[in-house]
């Protein structure tokens, strides 16, 4: 039987691994504050709970009256200034995982696959999983690439311009922010995804397992599971949760996903 994971940040969190949106605020605050009180300013919903899928999609709810007044005031470059903050913070955790000794707590077979939306080492560095079959499916810096230079991760909401509600009457402005806001939108990586899978998964069996380990099955990745059900629809789906409310939220996304008939199971 061969097994799809599908793993999240609950996996690294699982791990006792630093990777929460909360980790990477006070991160962000201790080497430039500047920007840290930019993202308090004008990023509105920001979940108190630090899902990844909150704090993505919390990215096209940006107060637009005061990133219009942030943007008047003539500051420029905090875009590129959150990414290059969220790069070096995937470093530090990258290097958390290298030196610090993180143990085993789930059993993978040799036939199993991966698909990753973590940017973390966690499955080739604590379970020796080969990298050819994992798929990172937002970015992943190889060793032998320069901090300096790999801005490649890839994160962001989800929503189109023409989704966006700018309370601005103004036209002009409101084109200004629409625009500010579109350029935090995730670009999905669903020909990547494909790819891969039919590298490595190929024809599948109806006896196929997808397993879903700490994902939050937000709907700033729905086209990722939407593509799935429609290229790999004999698929059985294992959706791992943590608590109560997490079961609830789960079964609420896989009716907004399309996912049928899940199997749940407590992952602890």
């Amino acid at each position: 039987m061969r097994r799809l994971f599908i793993v999240g940040n609950g996996f690294d969190l699982m791990h006792g691994i630093p990777s929460r949106y909360s980790d990477f605020a006070k991160f962000v605050q201790g080497v430039n504050i500047e920007l840290f009180q930019y993202v308090e300013r004008v990023v509105q919903n920001l979940s108190p709970n630090g899902l990844w899928s909150n704090f993505e999609e919390a990215l096209a709810t940006q107060n637009a009256e005061e990133l219009l007044k942030y943007e008047q005031e003539e500051n420029d470059g905090n875009f590129n200034d959150l990414k290059m903050a969220f790069r070096d913070w995937v470093i530090s955790v990258k290097k958390y995982i290298d030196f610090v000794n993180i143990g085993k707590k789930y059993q993978f077979g040799e036939d199993d696959i991966f698909l990753t939306f973590n940017y973390t080492n966690t499955l080739e560095k604590v379970y020796n999983i080969n990298s050819l079959n994992i798929c990172h499916i937002h970015g992943y810096m190889e060793n032998n690439e320069s901090e300096e230079l790999f801005t490649g991760y890839i994160w962001g909401h989800g929503k189109e311009k023409e989704e966006l509600d700018i309370a601005i009457e103004d036209e002009y402005s409101r084109q200004e922010i629409q625009n500010i806001i579109v350029s935090y939108k995730k670009e999905h990586q669903i020909q990547k995804m494909n790819n891969f899978l039919n590298e490595r998964l190929g024809a599948i069996e109806y006896e196929t397992n997808f397993v879903v380990l700490g994902h939050s099955l937000g709907l700033v990745d729905k086209p990722y599971f939407k593509a799935l059900i429609e290229n790999y629809p004999t698929a059985k789906w294992r959706i791992g949760y943590f608590e109560d409310s997490d079961y609830i939220r789960k079964i609420h996304s896989c009716h907004e996903i399309g996912i049928k008939e899940p199997l749940f199971f407590q992952d602890k």
